[in-house]
């Protein structure tokens, strides 16, 4: 599933989610006892020794999709006058095809938690107000249309890698922590050190917004970068040091504690592959996108 993925109501009993897509259970099945796992063979994490499917089928889609930020500020009013719906109109309006993610600069709702990665962001893309807009390597300022043409072109491209995920909320020796296993495939050869990094998105969360020359205490902010599952700060993890060859695939799994005041109904998982330049900075190579 080529997708972000919300957690409410994904509850696992007792085992984390990345347990069972490696270390299958027995269950009972019609009288007798199978297998736990996932038994389709055009997932990529399909396990030959299930025979009892779990609903943890992983799937990704051969597709390019984009990234698309916005750098914004609850302290700014074209941010929340038309930013906001320049914003949320190009995100729904191009499902399937990008990863919209809000970068808030020094506001009300960074943290030490989004802070430091909304430095880091800044110096891939150097904005130069709030709001702006940049779409994969390119910075677009204020031009959202600029953005989408960008991600429009990217969308008729073949991709070279992608990326899947399965999330639960953890049970048993793993509550209070998201479950999380991703999945890296190759498409193509690939060579060159590559990063996976996953992050917490918030959306539909209240917060005051200044709107013109006023407040908005009820304003509802979209696709809030919240913070990152994977160490390493933005660029996240390396997961292939050297590239790999084309069908290939590679299992993150690991289980994250989450702040105790989200409202996991409105916290998306969502996952972005960094290739990692010879200069040491990092350039976009694909995402999955939001739902």
């Amino acid at each position: 599933m080529n997708t972000s993925i919300t957690l409410k109501g994904l509850f696992f009993v007792a085992l984390a989610a990345m347990a069972s897509c490696t270390d299958p259970s027995l269950i009972t099945d019609g009288g007798g006892t199978g297998v736990k796992g996932c038994t389709d063979p055009a997932s990529v994490n399909f396990n030959p020794d299930a025979t009892v499917d779990d609903a943890s089928c992983v799937y990704i889609e051969e597709k390019q999709n984009s990234i698309f930020v916005k750098f914004t500020a609850t302290w700014c009013g074209p941010c929340g006058d038309w930013g906001a719906t320049a914003f949320t109109g190009a995100v729904d309006g191009n499902k399937g095809k990008l990863l919209g993610m809000s970068f808030q600069v020094s506001d009300n709702l960074t943290t030490p938690a989004n802070g430091p990665l909304v430095d880091q962001f800044s110096a891939k893309w150097a904005y130069t107000g709030t709001p702006n807009f940049a779409a994969n390597e390119q910075m677009t300022g204020t031009s959202v249309g600029q953005a989408m043409g960008i991600v429009d072109a990217a969308s008729q491209l073949a991709p070279k890698m992608g990326v899947g995920l399965r999330t639960s909320i953890g049970a048993g020796p793993n509550a209070g922590k998201i479950n999380i296993d991703a999945y890296v495939k190759n498409f193509a050869d690939v060579s060159g050190a590559h990063h996976l990094a996953i992050y917490f998105l918030a959306r539909d969360i209240v917060e005051t917004q200044k709107v013109g020359s006023t407040n908005d205490p009820n304003f509802v902010h979209h696709h809030v970068l919240m913070g990152a599952a994977t160490s390493g700060g933005a660029w996240g993890e390396e997961i292939l040091p050297n590239g790999g060859s084309k069908g290939a695939t590679t299992h993150w799994a690991r289980a994250i504690a989450y702040d105790p005041t989200w409202d996991l109904d409105k916290i998306e998982v969502v996952a972005v592959i960094w290739k990692k330049k010879t200069d040491g900075t990092f350039e976009f190579v694909n995402a999955t996108n939001n739902r």
